[in-house]
């Protein structure tokens, strides 16, 4: 039967052939010492490595041994091995569609399948034991093969499965074969809005037990009320496996053995413990003997809760732990078997619209994640792990939901360490036939199959503080199945889903104990909490805030879970870029592997990138979610502590300010850093501030990795201003020249207004540029509308680009330059069809200053633009940008909670990488700015407080190109100033910006000025 059945790829009720029941994370370990050290357990064999490699068209395609075979990594994909001929195949992203036209439960008919094949050896002794294998992740169906001989199959593309080798392995050589097929009937509950990745994700081992094995290790935490007390509810069992099993029964194997729990501090001293008792065995005998047993005898373990008084709870602000050790010994006393877990002690609890975590009512500053490297797709180094872990604690992320499904154990293990609440999502999303398979009772067993495999892995993690049962899978009876077992199995855990709240807030949906929509708008979820319908469930937003390229609109929603009472956070989606890094080093995205049906860079859509660098809207969450605040009341300083459970004792800090004398820092005071969680306290300081007030907090002890450092500020915004004397109406107002901190003006002459054709310059010594020509375009984001694929047109880019708003005809109606020189009048037209945008302007030349007054008229048609303003250029010697403003990076009407300041950068560094270019580096509300060359720089004021933005790239060339690698500099500083720009929004998926943020038309009139300084 070659392959293990004919079919079994596309049959739907498939779940697994031999493979061994899901236990609970953790290696096994021979003595408490061994597993105390740490490590590589000795009872661990790697495979991972070279494996030998074939493609086959089918699972049921002939495997011809000795054909020619390539070599393979494994873990890892292969369409991400094949080279630059990618001949392995390519891989595909899809959002919801499939990425074939079958119907479930059918598979494409070419499906590729990866036939792996490796040998292994072992010791007489490691043949006398129980020899498992354990394959931590297969895409999507997994046979196995062991010397010829089949050995089992299993499908759950992200947890491991488990078979028992003891059977057919031998001293000396051995040869394991894997088959992975891309596709089976179990793809329809994996659509999951990611790459099709097949292959082996995670390690392939062997592990080498005793015959008398622990085998479920359950040990949930929990923490008493009084949140001093710990508690540990225990369920440990035994099996009997291996090549000596057959010798003997569980009953004889356990008489006499025993278990013991033993619970240490960090530091290694015992604080508690059970046992050594016996295991509980079924009595065989007469026929009353074995009926009384039949009803009592729950199996071979041992259950129980033991306390611990005096112990330091667990949360993401101190995330205490404590070593577990569960020891199986046999009836000489001899250890057998050893499993070692941390684990921290809290408690998670629903009750009055609230999540309460150790009783407090904790908001959750979440974030979406998918394991994703951009070199090798799914597999995740545990030096990769660490680095998103520690960039979500430095900008006060507290909470991941794995999406959507469980991630590497070591994930979990790490969240512990660091401080992560962490929503379990079961492998479920059924996105393209979301509302038909949670209703076929074929896919019910597999449905069902993975939740349960999730909990049985994942419960004694105190991070888990709930369970997902997937995601856009409908609601069907399977949901409240799959909630009934779990609050059996596991009560201390809520459990949320999704799929009832789709279209209804207020639904009923007993399956969840949280209302976690997506994307619902910050009005919609207002209005929930201000209906008070649901008196007892929290609203978790289970995604919210779209990353997706250039994004805004975070702030309102933080205002909303601080202000409302049931609004208690959510999680963004999502936290990186899914791009891929082609061998040529350039990034890509759907479409980018010449698939023919895919979803662009819809994939692309992360508060970092695939390379980790921060987006400008994971700064944002930086400072929304600080856990200090700071105000000032009548120059008295105010400081917040938002912590909450803790004082700011953990830290030291600093305050900041400027006044009179110049640059003041002091030392925060004790009394701030004993605030009280969830409270403010009035710091003893009087001061008298030019400039805003900053606090800046950092840990006392650098080693405490989940402790962040953090900045909060009161802005003191001061609008900008004209020189004293040019601030009359259309710049024709005779003026002073303008102080010049920097440099003196230049002396060479007075600029100049020139003509050339039906083009205007504006002429100084040391520089000349274009004068500002209308601008109502930008780059559109991602959010304004995706611009390929089957997205291409949706949004308000595609009224945009039927507005023409990119391509508007340029007509002179009237130009008047003065014959010196020194003064200029100009209408300009600018037109799509019977529509026209009005440009008036105005200049004079004023002691070294022109001054410029403007006048724009936009036609009612274009009701919502990009932005209203002028642009022009300058040479590229001029790259370092100066300006008064929100800083360092960019700003948008809907995301600037950035510090008011002075800064200075270069304009190549305002340039923001987003896979697909678009518009980006713009600082919103800036009250003035400069441009300096090396030996000139030229200084632009304005009344008020003005858009900017400087690039070494044109609004067009970042318009056209599909991708960052595309873009080339031209040699020129591309300069806008607006009066007006567009908010950003979520709009790809979710709200886009906020009505206030939105332009619309009318006439806008202001008036700037620009002169040229030597350096």
């Amino acid at each position: 039967m070659e392959g293990g059945g004919p079919g079994i790829w596309e049959l739907a009720e498939f779940n697994d052939f031999g493979r061994l029941p899901m236990v609970a994370a953790g290696d096994p370990w021979p003595t408490v010492e061994d597993a105390r050290r740490g490590g590589d357990s000795p009872s661990v064999m790697s495979l991972d490595g070279g494996w030998e490699f074939q493609l086959l068209d089918h699972p049921g395609t002939s495997r011809v041994q000795n054909a020619e075979w390539s070599e393979i990594q494994v873990p890892g994909s292969w369409v991400l091995q094949g080279g630059e001929g990618y001949r392995f195949g390519t891989p595909c992203y899809t959002n919801v569609v499939m990425p074939f036209a079958e119907d479930p439960p059918a598979t494409p008919e070419h499906n590729p399948t990866g036939w792996y094949r490796r040998n292994f050896t072992c010791t007489e002794e490691q043949c006398r034991q129980a020899v498992l294998l354990e394959v931590g992740s297969a895409e999507s169906l997994l046979q196995v093969l062991v010397n010829g001989t089949y050995v089992g199959a299993g499908t759950d593309s992200r947890l491991a499965q488990r078979f028992d080798l003891s059977s057919v392995v031998v001293p000396g050589e051995n040869s394991i074969e894997l088959l992975v097929s891309q596709w089976s009937a179990a793809t329809w509950l994996e659509d999951q809005d990611q790459w099709w990745l097949p292959g082996l994700h995670r390690s392939v081992r062997l592990l080498f037990l005793p015959t008398l094995q622990l085998e479920s290790v359950v040990c949930v935490p929990g923490l008493k009320p009084d949140l001093e007390t710990g508690t540990l509810r225990f369920d440990i069992s035994v099996a009997l496996r291996g090549s000596q099993a057959s010798d003997t029964t569980i009953a004889a194997a356990c008489s006499g053995a025993s278990l013991e729990l033993i619970v240490e501090d960090v530091a290694g001293e015992r604080i508690g413990g059970h046992g050594p008792v016996g295991l509980s065995t079924f009595e065989h005998g007469e026929p009353l003997t074995e009926l009384i047993s039949g009803m009592f005898f729950r199996g071979d373990r041992v259950e129980g809760v033991v306390e611990f008084e005096g112990i330091a709870p667990w949360s993401h602000e101190a995330p205490n732990r404590y070593r577990v050790f569960v020891v199986l010994r046999d009836a000489r006393g001899e250890v057998l078997d050893v499993r070692a877990q941390f684990t921290g002690f809290r408690s998670v609890a629903i009750a009055d619209n609230q999540l309460l975590i150790n009783g407090q009512a904790v908001v959750i500053a979440g974030v979406n994640r998918h394991e994703f490297d951009p070199d090798t797709g799914r597999v995740i180094s545990e030096s990769a792990m660490r680095r998103d872990l520690e960039l979500m604690k430095a900008h006060h992320i507290n909470a991941v939901r794995c999406a959507h499904y469980p991630n590497d154990p070591r994930w979990y293990e790490l969240c512990d360490e660091y401080g992560i609440y962490v929503i379990d999502e079961a492998n479920i999303e059924t996105h393209s036939r979301q509302a038909s398979i949670c209703e076929d009772d074929r896919f019910r067993s597999p449905m069902m199959n993975r939740v349960v495999r999730m909990v049985q892995r994942d419960l004694n993690f105190p991070s888990v503080i709930c369970w997902s049962l997937g995601n856009e899978s409908g609601y069907g009876p399977v949901h409240d199945a799959m909630a009934a077992w779990i609050r059996r199995v596991d009560p201390s855990r809520p459990i949320q889903y999704e799929g009832p709240f789709m279209h209804d807030l207020s639904a009923a949906a007993p399956v969840s104990d949280i209302v976690c929509p997506m994307y619902a708008t910050v009005e919609t979820i207002i209005e929930w909490a201000e209906s008070g319908a649901d008196q007892r469930r929290p609203l978790i937003l289970c995604e919210y805030n779209h990353a997706m390229g250039n994004a805004g609109g975070l702030e309102a929603y933080v205002d909303a879970f601080r202000r409302h009472r049931g609004l208690q956070g959510g999680f963004i989606w999502e936290w990186c870029d899914h791009a891929i890094r082609k061998p040529d080093s350039t990034l890509a995205y759907g479409g980018d592997f010449g698939e023919p049906i895919h979803d662009a860079n819809f994939c692309c859509d992360g508060l970092v990138s695939a390379d980790r660098v921060p987006h400008p809207l994971l700064v944002e969450h930086q400072a929304l979610f600080a856990p200090i605040g700071i105000f000032t009341q009548a120059g008295r300083v105010v400081v917040e502590n938002r912590q909450w459970f803790h004082t700011l004792e953990a830290f030291e800090g600093e305050l900041r300010w400027t006044d009179a004398t110049g640059d003041r820092v002091v030392k925060l005071p004790a009394s701030a850093l004993e605030c009280p969680p969830q409270s403010r306290v009035e710091v003893d300081l009087s001061i008298e501030a030019e400039s805003g007030v900053s606090v800046s907090i950092w840990p006392r002890d650098p080693s405490a990795t989940w402790l962040a450092p953090a900045t909060a500020w009161v802005n003191r915004i001061v609008a900008g201003t004209l020189p004293e004397a040019l601030a009359g109406s259309g710049g024709t107002v005779s003026a002073e020249a303008g102080s010049s901190p920097s440099g003196g003006v230049l002396e060479s002459s007075e600029p100049v207004i020139e003509l050339v054709d039906d083009h205007v310059a504006f002429r100084f010594a040391g520089v000349s540029f274009a004068v500002p020509e209308l601008d109502l375009w930008r780059a559109p984001t991602d959010n304004d509308g995706i611009r390929s694929g089957w997205m291409d047109g949706i949004g308000v880019r595609g009224r945009w680009l039927g507005w023409g708003l990119d391509r508007l005809e340029r007509s002179v109606v009237s130009q008047d330059v003065s014959p010196d020189g020194s003064a200029l009048q100009r209408v300009v037209e600018w037109s799509c069809g019977d529509e026209i945008a009005t440009h008036r302007q105005s200049a004079s030349v004023q002691q070294g200053w022109i001054v410029v007054a403007e006048e724009i008229e936009v036609p009612t048609l274009w009701e919502d633009l990009p932005r209203v303003g002028v642009r022009s250029s300058f040479p590229g010697e001029f790259d370092s940008f100066s300006w008064t403003g929100y800083g360092p990076g960019d700003s948008y009407p809907d995301r600037c909670t950035l510090q008011w300041g002075e800064w200075t950068t270069s304009v190549a560094e305002t340039h923001v990488d987003t896979v697909v270019p678009q518009e980006h580096g713009h600082r919103h509300r800036t009250a003035d700015m400069a441009l300096a060359g090396p030996e000139s720089r030229l200084e632009f004021r304005w009344d008020g407080l003005m858009g900017v933005n400087v690039s070494q790239y044109s609004s067009s060339a970042c318009s056209t190109a599909r991708h960052c690698h595309e873009l080339r500099p031209d040699g020129l500083i591309h300069w806008n100033l607006d009066i007006a720009h567009r908010g950003l929004g979520t709009a790809a998926c979710g709200p886009d910006t906020a009505e206030r943020f939105r332009v619309r038309p009318g006439t806008f009139r202001w008036v700037w000025a620009v002169r040229e300084v030597a350096m």
